[in-house]
């Protein structure tokens, strides 16, 4: 028999107490983690789950050493736990396959390797976690977020349930209704927990049925619930608690993409870029790592996660319901087999679009029609190389390009060492929080307006941009063999605009104003490919050889020369051919300046990339 846990050490052991073996072999069933003074059980008939006696919530019940309750256990009956009695309740995991599909079945496993477990050995592997909390007094059922998990009844079912003050628990020994034996699954004590905790264990899960407007207002007095934060000032300052931000823009400009999803019109592809171990995967993760009413997190991606090809399996583009879909690192996808990575580009773009449907070989034809999810992701810059990418995507996608600092961040990281969890949390809350105050403001459709002027100049740079970032196909001797149209900005210009006015809204203007059109610029720069980015204000200051180009750009010669024939098949620069006479010129490369149109465009930015920015206080 495992040794007692510090709840239950004072227990006199079971030789002292009892002779008739019989009863003693009972009460060696009954966990040491619920023998204590003010626990109290029920009577449940052998192979069933509910307690039999008439009053048993209040009057029938017994302590664990009541000769009467071990008599039943030793003639063979199942016996339940009292919730709420010494303050403990059971969060009982049922529908675990469900619970695995959404992605937030891990929290809970985590939880079972600390606290007191059971599992009831059934085929579908549903267990039970024991906690002590004293702020939770009735029951809290977790359904779906986004489907109605029904039984054979037709009625709704949770996924979770938190059982307290009336509800019983089948406990370990006992008989389950499919012909297995109740069982121990970690012999932890029983942790004393927060009501926030259980609300933190159930984040993702929908709080209300449809079996009724009772059950749904008695749940609503347990849902979690979150400080809102409408200050965008105030949720950067909490990131600055914990990590080195080297510029608003870093959490501003997905905080921005986000709150877009919300509002009237397209859904776009946002992506930020940056080195490994840079900031971008903190703030991907503050959106969510399970399921939320805002996001729907996912760690990587194949070609079958959106759609599933298999009979009554639903992908992840079935169950988004609106939801930005964030992916923590979008990098791993780019090692697959280039055909796979063509085909994942290829349902993003459905996806943006709002309608994907597939027939397969086996005969099953799979349609998700208005899904309206925007998606967000983090990568390195290494993406940017990809032509299928951008040959599928086009103008449906924008890229932030935050900086920082590399040393300033890791001295920051340092003064971190062992808060990794405890800041990973309030993070979230905080963004959550966030989220909870503006996304319903933005489902109002009362967005800030932009004035014409603003209009027109983002109007001017969009088709700059779609122009500089028209990707150019190589073949395998590296000859460009594809000069493709550019795309139309039509698709561009109204997500750069919408990004501006939501920055607008956020920082408390019903007018744009230059600072947001600022704003919008470095979103239009951060989207031109970096190389192509680097060379182009390179050539800012005069035309000059390649050599030099290539030098001032910190690229290799033949690098640059690549990229500056793509720029002039795209007329962005020109091309002084080698030998016609301009001294200024390499003779063996010749040499490059910017077009008149490429150079007007160019004075509109800043001189480089980073120049638009707030720098930490």
């Amino acid at each position: 028999m495992p040794p007692l846990s510090s709840q239950a050490t004072n227990v006199p052991s079971i030789e002292s107490v009892y002779v008739d073996k019989r009863l003693a072999t009972a009460l060696e069933k009954i966990p040491p983690q619920l023998r204590t003074e003010k626990a109290r059980f029920v009577k449940v008939k052998p192979g069933e789950k509910d307690a039999f006696e008439q009053g048993w919530p209040k009057e029938a019940n017994y302590s664990y050493n009541d000769p009467e309750l071990l008599q039943h256990i030793a003639n063979g009956g199942n016996y339940g736990f009292l919730c709420g009695s010494d303050d403990i309740i059971n969060v009982d995991i049922d529908m675990v396959e469900e619970l695995e599909d959404l992605g937030i079945i891990g929290r809970f496993e985590d939880e079972a390797a600390v606290t007191f477990s059971t599992s009831s050995g059934s085929t579908r592997g549903s267990f039970g976690l024991f906690y002590r909390c004293p702020e939770i007094s009735r029951k809290i059922p977790a359904f779906h977020p986004t489907k109605k998990v029904t039984s054979q009844d037709g009625r709704e079912v949770p996924l979770v349930e938190v059982l307290a003050t009336g509800q019983q628990v089948v406990c370990p020994g006992s008989l389950h209704p499919g012909g297995t034996l109740y069982r121990t699954e970690n012999n932890n004590k029983i942790e004393t927990v927060s009501k926030q905790k259980i609300e933190e264990l159930l984040q993702g899960l929908r709080f209300s049925s449809g079996n009724g407007k009772r059950k749904q207002q008695l749940v609503a007095q347990d849902q979690p619930r979150r400080q809102p934060i409408t200050d965008i000032n105030k949720l950067i300052a909490k990131f600055r608690e914990y990590l080195y931000v080297e510029e608003n823009y870093t959490i501003l400009a997905p905080v921005c993409a986000t709150l877009c999803n919300f509002c009237p019109g397209d859904p776009d592809i946002f992506g930020i870029l940056g080195a490994s171990g840079s900031l971008k995967t903190e703030v991907i993760r503050s959106f969510g790592t399970n399921v939320n009413e805002y996001t729907y997190p996912l760690s990587s991606i194949t070609a079958k996660t959106l759609v599933s090809g298999k009979p009554g399996v639903e992908g992840v583009a079935e169950k988004l319901q609106h939801r930005v879909l964030v992916i923590k690192d979008l990098s791993t996808m780019l090692e697959k087999q280039k055909d796979e990575r063509a085909q994942i580009f290829a349902q993003f773009r459905e996806l943006i679009d709002g309608y994907i449907r597939f027939e397969y070989g086996n005969g099953e034809i799979k349609q998700v029609d208005d899904i309206h999810s925007s998606i967000l992701f983090a990568s390195t810059k290494t993406i940017e190389r990809y032509y299928s990418m951008t040959a599928s995507l086009g103008q449906r996608m924008l890229f932030f390009k935050p900086e920082s600092d590399p040393k300033q961040a890791m001295i920051q990281a340092k003064k971190n060492s062992g808060k990794k969890v405890i800041m990973r949390k309030e993070l979230n809350t905080a963004m959550m929080g966030y989220l909870d105050h503006w996304v319903p403001v933005m489902q109002e459709d009362e967005r800030a307006t932009t004035p014409e002027e603003i209009d027109e100049r983002m109007g001017s740079l969009c088709m700059f941009l779609a122009l500089a970032r028209t990707p150019i196909h190589h073949n395998y001797h590296g000859v460009m063999d594809d000069v493709p149209e550019p795309e139309f900005p039509t698709r561009i210009a109204s997500s750069i605009k919408r990004m501006i006015e939501v920055h607008a809204m956020i920082n408390g203007r019903t007018e744009a104003n230059e600072d947001d059109a600022a704003f919008g610029i470095r979103i239009i720069m951060d989207s031109i490919p970096t190389k192509r980015l680097h060379i182009l204000n390179v050539l800012r200051i005069d035309k000059q050889k390649t050599n030099e180009i290539a030098l001032k750009a910190n690229l290799p010669t033949d690098t640059a020369k690549i990229i500056l024939d793509e720029l002039h098949a795209l007329n962005l620069v020109h091309k002084q051919i080698p030998g016609q006479g301009e001294e200024w010129t390499d003779h063996k490369t010749g040499g490059y300046s910017l077009h008149t149109d490429t150079k007007a465009a160019l004075e509109r930015f800043p001189s480089s990339a980073g120049s638009w920015r707030r720098k930490p206080p």
